[in-house]
């Protein structure tokens, strides 16, 4: 029996209850947050209104203390003035629950309702706490009592006080717990209302349904004499009456159905007998339809569906003869192009314009697995309708051999396009079968053009002296069964007619009986590999020439220095305008170009190496470019790219290159011409161009019109003392090698003669910015050199006498040391005695013995305010350009001439 819970209204009308309960919670969830929101505000603003008239109040008492002058012994009584004053306005009424509260930074009671001034009971309260760490704001917290509450606060600096004004939760949000209860109120009014409504509507049309429900039961089980009543005229009536129709067809029907039933059962026993004959003929079809392997379908052509399937079918494609019957066509075959249900459509309009049709395709088993079958399609008709014949036939095993197959020869012919090395596979006459991608780029032809014809035809061979090598001699052997191996030959490419040199090494291909029916060639280029075996042979070169130019370049220094500080001495003795004098002075402009020409030697020696910091090459190229250049009349461009990157590098060495560039092309163009400089960010994905490194440069390009540069000398110009020019030196291009090779970076050059000479230098680039340094510099101050000591520390006995010699001739007191322990043992004792140098001047490099750096470390150590001067022969040193950050308060850079001795060690004892 049908429930009245049971019906589609009361289901109905349950949705639309339950939709408006739901619709009403959430228009009051919603609404209550808004309401919380606007009262949040509007307390936020009467409580900071009420917070700043109590900080009027108190500034007011401030001023006033502060306009006394007196504030300390006034500050109490001001402060009590202003607390008797908000106790006036805030405390004459205990019917608010919120209060004002005052505390001290350490979260002592100032004002408070009930607690006394200096109380520490709530020091430790959350509130206090925060409020005292934060200078304004409000927040929320539980109460000692347990009350949840609200506060504002603020800080009063002057005089170290929180004020804050408490609120209890209940108390700041009483509006909305109103409105939550009239609300509430009003909601279940509505719902009672609601329910009363339902109620009444579910009685009056679920009711007579549910009699007619009962009704139609009786007549299922029998009873057709049930009565039904007709009392109502809206649609439940017209329901009523219309069963009763039906009740009285029911029984009409019924004594004609005892009529039929006699007659029927003669019709049966007919039937019976046909049946039997039936049978036995379908079981002689089952026995020949299930004996072949091969599935048999038979499928309505019309509808797709399997009206019958043999045996080999339920055994191929896994189904029970039941789940196989009915079952549509597209559940045997993939979803896939090209074997989805639709190109087996085509294939059956096919057959219908075509006649019977054998293809192979892809199944699909009961379990998702596909195969491979072979199709035969054929038509036929049965009881007037129409039938497709289908014999599949598993060809899996065969097909995925095949397919495998194929699959190999596919990964093989993949691999062999993609590797970088050249290939090229012949037939036993040497005519090419197979030539890869690399092997199309190396020899200039296309593996459809080169494809049936002999491999010496496409493969051009030239020894390393350009002789020719009789190619056919290679295929010759390879196809007699030689192996061939060859480390290095020329290959010419037809198209561009560029010579390269590969590595190559040759197989006969062997057939199952041994004998030769083919070869392959396997040739790599070798050409970037050669080149830079090349360049690093002229690092080598460079290296060990840069090792013995800085040794004899340190001594030739301290030689120079003997040499210039004697003349100055003998100068120091003569008259002005003597003849003496001046061939003293031509000796002593000698030692200045002796001096440049072994600071150009240092650049190849380890005490050449960059002093590098973080700096942008904008404008560094054209400031070096204008030096050179001077008055002539060749004419300078120069170019930047916006947002040129940074690099780190030494700034003065890199000038030194760029003047040493410009000097050259300017001795190219004869005065003539324009010299052009670009500089622009560079990105390097390889390694295979110029031997850079994948990675981010500055590129310079330095362009001139000069007269070029011949082939012959192109690979020499960075060879040390090698010059075009009679009175060159040949350092200026190796001085440039090496600088960028020590700033990680690559120069090379492009010269085609009569149009001009560019060089490109890549440099690495960083991202920080350029730093701004600033060298510091010390001022000479008035010295009573008569008093003053200089420890001289120099394993050249000549630079210790000469130095000495010089400053004793100003009044100074001199004391020497040959390396840094003896320097180290002399100042200690100095010391010891209360009197220690006023000045150090150590040669940083000491061969044997502890150098400057160390030495002054140590000394450092045993008196902090020592003032040690480094002097070195390494003009590049690093120590030499950051010398402070070594314990040093000076520098001296070998040669040096008398002055500049005179002068640092004045500095170094004035400052």
């Amino acid at each position: 029996m049908m429930r009245i819970f049971q019906s589609l209204l009361f289901r109905l009308l349950s949705v639309i209850a339950v939709a408006f309960l739901l619709t009403a919670f959430i228009i009051l969830y919603f609404s209550e947050r808004k309401l919380v929101l606007i009262v949040d505000q509007e307390q936020e603003l009467i409580y900071s209104d009420k917070l700043t008239a109590v900080m009027k109040i108190l500034e007011l008492n401030d001023e006033k203390l502060f306009q006394t002058g007196i504030v300390e012994a006034y500050k109490q009584g001001f402060q009590d003035m202003a607390l008797e004053s908000l106790r006036s306005i805030y405390y004459h009424t205990n019917q608010s629950p919120d209060y004002l509260v005052i505390v001290n930074y350490r979260g002592g009671i100032v004002l408070h309702p009930t607690l006394p001034a200096g109380d520490m009971s709530i020091a430790g309260e959350e509130v206090v706490r925060k409020a005292i760490a934060m200078e304004n704001g409000s927040l929320e917290y539980v109460h000692n009592s347990g009350e949840d509450k609200w506060c504002v606060f603020r800080t009063f600096p002057s005089w170290e006080w929180v004020v804050l004004f408490s609120v209890p939760q209940e108390y700041k949000y009483r509006e909305i717990i109103q409105f939550k209860r009239d609300v509430g109120g009003v909601f279940f009014f509505v719902c009672a209302l609601a329910l009363t409504a339902i109620s009444l509507l579910l009685f009056h049309v679920i009711k007579p349904i549910i009699n007619l429900s009962k009704a139609s039961k009786a007549i299922a089980a029998g009873d057709l004499q049930i009565e039904l009543k007709d009392e109502r005229n809206d649609e439940v009536g017209e329901l009523t009456r219309n069963f009763m129709f039906m009740q009285e067809a029911v029984k009409k029907q019924l004594a004609d159905f005892a009529q039929q039933n006699v007659e029927l059962k003669d019709e049966i026993i007919q039937r019976k007998k046909a049946i039997a004959a039936l049978v036995e003929s379908e079981r002689r079809y089952r026995e020949i339809f299930n004996t072949p392997t091969d599935a048999i379908f038979l499928i309505n052509i019309n509808k797709g569906t399997i009206a019958d399937v043999n045996k080999g079918m339920l055994e191929m494609f896994g189904y029970t003869y039941p789940e196989a019957l009915h079952m549509h066509v597209k559940n045997l075959i993939p979803n896939v192009q090209p074997f989805s249900f639709r190109d087996g459509q085509r294939k059956v309009r096919k057959l219908i314009s075509e006649g019977p049709q054998t293809f192979e395709w892809l199944g699909t088993k009961k379990s998702g697995e596909t195969f491979w079958v072979e199709i035969s399609l054929k038509l036929t008709a049965f009881a007037g309708t129409n039938y497709l014949l289908a014999v599949a036939r598993d060809i899996n095993e065969r097909k995925v051999a095949v397919q495998a197959l194929e699959e190999e020869q596919e990964r093989l012919a993949v691999t062999l396009r993609s590797i970088g090395d050249g290939v090229i596979a012949t037939d036993e006459c040497g005519k090419v079968v197979l030539l890869n991608n690399a092997g199309e780029k190396l020899t200039g032809w296309e593996q459809s053009r080169a494809k049936g014809n002999h491999f010496s035809d496409i493969f051009t061979l030239k020894d390393v002296d350009g002789a020719d090598t009789g190619q056919p001699s290679i295929i010759d052997l390879l196809i007699a069964g030689t192996f061939i191996q060859k480390e290095k030959i020329v290959l010419v490419n037809v198209q561009d007619q560029a010579e390269r040199s590969v590595a190559l090494s040759g197989a006969p291909i062997l057939d199952r009986n041994k004998e030769v029916s083919g070869a392959v060639i396997v040739f790599r280029d070798i050409s970037d590999a050669i080149k830079s075996e090349a360049e690093m042979l002229k690092v080598k070169k460079l290296e060990s020439i840069g090792i013995l130019a800085g040794g004899l370049a340190h001594d030739f220094n301290n030689i120079i220095f003997g040499i210039q500080g004697n003349i100055h001495l003998a100068l120091s003795t003569l008259e002005p305008h003597s003849n003496i004098g001046r061939y003293l002075n031509a000796a002593d402009k000698a030692t200045v170009r002796a001096a440049d020409l072994t600071q150009q030697l240092l650049t190849f020696s380890k005490g050449g190496e960059p002093v590098k910091r973080k700096m942008s090459l904008e404008g560094l190229p054209e400031e070096a470019a204008r030096l050179v250049l001077g008055d002539s009349t060749i004419e300078l461009s120069c170019s930047y790219e916006k947002d040129l990157l940074a690099v780190e590098a030494d700034s003065n060495q890199i000038s030194q290159v760029f003047q040493n560039i410009v000097t050259n092309a300017v001795q190219a163009m004869d005065g003539d011409g324009t010299i052009t400089i670009t500089c622009e960010n560079h990105v390097q994905d390889n390694s295979t161009e110029y031997m850079l490194n994948p990675g981010r440069y500055v590129h310079v390009a330095i362009k001139d019109q000069g007269c070029g540069i011949p082939a012959e000398d192109i690979d020499k110009i960075f060879d040390p003392y090698f010059s075009t020019k009679k009175t060159g030196q040949g350092l200026g291009l190796a001085i440039c090698h090496s600088v960028i090779k020590n700033h990680g970076g690559v120069i090379t050059v492009h010269s085609n003669i009569g149009q001009g000479t560019v060089f490109h230098l890549y440099l690495p680039a960083v991202d920080a910015q350029p730093e701004q340094t600033a060298v510091p510099t010390l001022q000479a101050g008035e010295v009573d050199k008569g008093k003053k000591t200089v420890l001289i520390m120099d394993d050249e006995k000549m630079i210790r006498d000469l130095v000495k010699e010089i400053l004793k001739r100003e009044g100074y007191s001199i004391s020497t040391a040959k390396a840094g322990e003896e320097a180290i043992e002399m100042y200690n004792k100095m010391l010891e005695e209360s009197s220690p140098p006023d000045a150090v001047i150590m040669d940083l490099t000491i061969p044997g013995g502890m150098g400057g750096k160390e030495a002054a470390r140590a000394i450092k150590k045993i008196h902090p305010d020592a003032r040690i001067i480094v002097s070195s022969g390494y003009s590049n040193d690093p120590v030499l350009a950051h010398f402070q950050e070594h314990g040093f308060c000076e520098v001296l850079t070998k040669p040096y001439r008398r002055d500049d001795l005179c002068r640092c060690v004045e500095r170094a004892i004035s400052n």
